[in-house]
């Protein structure tokens, strides 16, 4: 370690008064203020000032010299370990001896002012004034709030007063700490081979009676262990279930445990474990005859994948409740947690079984040959399935008849709704909403659905039959006639209908609100109100009232281009650029003609609400009324500060500036 020499920290006047004390030099700074000083193998305490605060007499402070600098175990706290001729006291900031150096070692708890001597009488417990509060054991040390002591080959507890709480009569006693260090609530105890556990107030919860209890008490489950057999008890010593189960998991969130047991004349390995369930009630739930019982916290909430050599299938462990028998190839589960859905998937041919679909995929996915009947056809071929889904109390929402299923979300600008979109082995599409009722008849060769207001439910559907698209209601109402070559919802939620290549606009009555006539219809997602049309190579501006469904002319078609200058962060209009003519003009928000195209360009800046207008090179600011915050100019720079709405104009050496 570093050194640095006293006189470093003192004036030359100083160290011209104490000479002697040029060879003490600084180990380190305390937290506390205080510098460690040693001089001639010596230690002892100085302020800031360089006063002495412990003489230069101990063989050690602060363990220094055990740690070699690199730990120091009382950093931090207000006091510091001292050694003197191989014995260890305790001194406090102020330089005060508060236990002699008389000990063979000192453990100290500052937050329960509490310290542990051990003397060649045995260990005890002092206060921080050096009073005596225990007996003396054979050993002790801290648990918690508490401390474990031993007298005569047995354990028990005593308070920070010194009190005994718990019997000196057990074989060992834990710390009130987890594996992990966590402080808990309980310890266990060991009487001969047997094992309990106690209350951190002294109370003994359950007596040494079972072989093996799991040591975490954060959750409020206890796994224990009797006579070879596993159960559950909760932290009042309850017993929740009967400890009758060769091995055992819990699943503590979801209120079971697992269970296993290995398959006759078998090998102890995790491929031949059978898994069944018990609930937390002492109710088993699911047999022992699973290959798996998988659960997933974060997508399966109550339930669980089973799995077993003919298939999968879907149960809640805890009420053991059958979703779906394990027939399935496979479920996807990833719409369980957010709608509660699952998606069931099994092969057309009976006799192939889950086992074999297993390791066709495995070889599949690894770039093999599957085997002598070449069934990678299987996993290609989208009609070798059949697709279903169910709810999580087991409703059945689509048969298992499909070549396809699959949960669709219908975005419309605020309320995106889910629906399923299930394909026939004749390749149409039917629509079920997420009760199960079919909504759109297998007559159509695609649906997609469209957002109904903010109850978030399946409203309508676009159709598609014979490369011709329509319109119909969750009734299966046709509302608009299947005779358009394109329809598709815009982010204003009107639907833009194109037939011949010409475009308009329909509200979800079927009445249009804008002819067919355009070559383009622009609706961007982040101005869903505004509407650019195109005709012939000329643009003109839509406003949209999406309660009305109806829209309104703001900027006439008569310009080669219109940009709309949006506030990126707010997603704010801020006006339009218009340009006709190699001339640009500019619009309000509202459509309101601020000045015709007579500029040579103009451009927004940095999100202001005022356009800066260029001409003839020169550059000026102007606002929306049409007069000008600053008039054109030659070679001017302007700047504007968003944070409080300020133009400033930098001219020559003047600076202006002009709040919006």
């Amino acid at each position: 370690m570093k050194r640095i020499l006293l006189f470093l920290l003192f004036s030359l006047a100083a160290q011209a008064q104490n000479a002697a004390l040029d060879s003490i030099c600084i180990e380190y700074k305390l937290e506390h203020g205080l510098f460690l000083v040693s001089q001639h193998n010596k230690y002892g305490l100085i302020d800031s000032l360089g006063n002495s605060i412990a003489p230069i007499i101990y063989d050690d402070m602060d363990n220094a010299k055990k740690w070699h600098f690199a730990y120091l175990p009382f950093e931090g706290t207000d006091y510091i370990t001292v050694n003197k001729g191989g014995k260890i006291g305790l001194m406090d900031k102020t330089g005060k001896l508060i236990v002699p150096t008389a000990y063979e070692d000192i453990k100290i708890k500052s937050n329960l002012s509490l310290i542990i001597t051990k003397s060649e009488e045995g260990m005890r417990l002092l206060d921080l004034e050096g009073k005596p509060l225990s007996l003396f054991y054979d050993w002790m040390d801290f648990s918690g709030t508490y401390i474990v002591v031993r007298k005569k080959n047995k354990y028990g507890y005593v308070n920070p007063r010194g009190k005994i709480t718990l019997p000196i009569c057990y074989d060992k006693a834990m710390d009130f700490r987890s594996y992990d260090m966590y402080t808990q609530d309980y310890a266990i105890t060991t009487l001969g081979d047997k094992k309990g556990f106690i209350h951190k107030s002294g109370s003994v919860v359950v007596p040494p009676i079972y072989d093996e209890i799991e040591p975490d008490f954060r959750t409020p489950y206890i796994r224990i262990r009797l006579d070879g057999k596993y159960g559950v008890i909760d932290r009042a010593g309850t017993v929740l279930v009967s400890p009758d189960y060769e091995e055992m998991e819990l699943n503590f969130e979801q209120g079971y445990a697992l269970i296993y047991h290995y398959r006759d004349s078998l090998p102890k390995a995790l491929k031949n474990r059978l898994y069944g369930a018990v609930n937390f009630q002492n109710k088993p739930t699911l047999a022992p005859i699973y290959n798996q019982i998988f659960h997933s916290p974060t997508s399966h909430k109550d339930l669980a994948i089973l799995s077993t050599k003919t298939g999968v299938g879907l149960a809640n462990p805890k009420t053991g409740q059958i979703i779906a028998p394990p027939i399935f190839m496979t479920i996807e589960d990833e719409y369980l947690d957010e709608y509660g859905i699952a998606i069931l998937i099994q092969a057309r041919e009976k006799n192939i079984s889950r086992e074999y679909y297993s390791e066709l995929q495995r070889n599949y996915y690894a770039h093999k040959n599957p085997g002598p009947n070449n069934l990678t056809a299987l996993l290609k071929n989208p009609e070798a399935y059949q697709y279903g889904a169910v709810d999580r109390e087991g409703n059945i929402l689509v048969p298992s008849t499909y070549q396809h299923v699959e949960l669709i979300r219908g975005y419309g600008y605020e309320y995106p709704v889910t629906f399923f979109k299930a394909q026939t082995y004749d390749n149409k599409e039917v629509a079920y909403d997420l009760k199960g009722k079919q909504v759109v008849a297998a007559k159509y060769d695609k649906v997609q659905p469209l957002y109904k207001g903010v109850d978030k439910q399946l409203g309508y559907v676009i159709v598609k039959q014979n490369d011709q698209f329509g319109l119909v209601n969750s009734k299966g109402k046709i509302l608009i006639p299947i005779t358009y070559d394109y329809i598709t919802q815009t982010p204003s939620g009107l639907l833009q209908v194109t037939k011949d290549k010409k475009k308009g606009l329909m509200n979800l009555k079927g009445k249009i609100v804008l002819p067919l006539g355009y070559d383009q219809l622009i609706n961007d997602w982040y101005q869903p109100d505004l509407i650019k049309i195109e005709q012939d190579n000329t643009y003109g501006m839509l406003k949209v009232n999406r309660t009305a469904q109806t829209v309104q002319h703001i900027i006439s078609s008569d310009y080669s281009a219109i940009t709309p200058a949006i506030h990126k962060e707010k997603n704010e209009l801020l006006f339009f650029i218009v340009k006709k003519d190699q001339y640009y003009g500019l619009y309000s928000p509202q459509g309101t003609l601020v000045c015709p195209p007579i500029y040579d360009n103009i451009t927004d800046y940095n999100g202001g609400k005022y356009a800066l207008v260029y001409k003839d090179n020169q550059v000026g600011l102007l606002k929306m009324d049409g007069t000008f915050a600053f008039p054109l100019q030659t070679y001017t720079n302007f700047r504007y500060n968003q944070a409080n709405g300020i133009w400033t104009l930098y001219l020559d050496e003047n600076k202006f500036t002009i709040e919006e």
